[in-house]
């Protein structure tokens, strides 16, 4: 059997021997933090590891089933938690302690958390038709953008650019093509 777990390599593409790799049933998403930290999601919960490698005992999250996670600015991050067959976008504070003030989101599926330059950050949600797709905007609170909720395609990546505009790739459900769009802030095509 093989083993997935976390592990650093050196710009040689040797493992880096002071890093403490951490072993686990399966890794699934890596965010590095500002402070050389790194978050990490498995099937075994929501961890955060000090940049030697080793699990930082003071974040204890009790999310279980974590699929995307976003870090943002002010420390809180942003969780995609699987919950039986919907997806939960939930918040946890900076030790991983969920935000129960947050207003969670629940769709069938929920992809590409992006973070932009302002701090604000997007989100893709399947809705239970499982055909349509929606692109929302969060300011740096968590609080959805009201004046922007787009209907696109299955969006299969997204981007921000630096001045604001955004990028994704989707796919045409009348077509049967698959596209990239370009947004500016506002929520106009490009």
């Amino acid at each position: 059997g093989s083993t997935t777990g976390v592990a650093r390599l050196n710009a040689d593409g040797s493992f880096d021997e002071e890093f403490k790799a951490t072993q686990t049933s399966d890794s699934w998403q890596l965010r590095l933090l500002p402070d050389g930290k790194v978050l990490f999601a498995s099937e075994e919960g929501l961890f955060r590891l000090h940049a030697n490698g080793t699990v930082d005992q003071n974040f204890n999250c009790s999310i279980s089933k974590p699929v995307d996670m976003l870090p943002l600015k002010n420390g809180d991050i942003m969780v995609i938690e699987a919950k039986g067959d919907k997806h939960i976008l939930c918040r946890t504070d900076s030790l991983g302690k969920v935000d129960v003030s947050f207003e969670s989101i629940e769709f069938n599926y929920l992809n590409n958390l992006k973070l932009a330059e302002n701090g604000d950050f997007y989100l893709t949600g399947l809705l239970s038709d499982m055909v349509t797709t929606f692109l929302y905007r969060f300011n740096q609170a968590g609080e959805k953008d009201q004046n922007f909720s787009i209907s696109v395609g299955p969006v299969e990546d997204l981007e921000c650019y630096k001045d604001g505009r955004i990028v994704f790739a989707d796919y045409d459900t009348q077509t049967g093509k698959k596209r990239l769009i370009r947004l500016n802030q506002n929520g106009t095509t490009d």
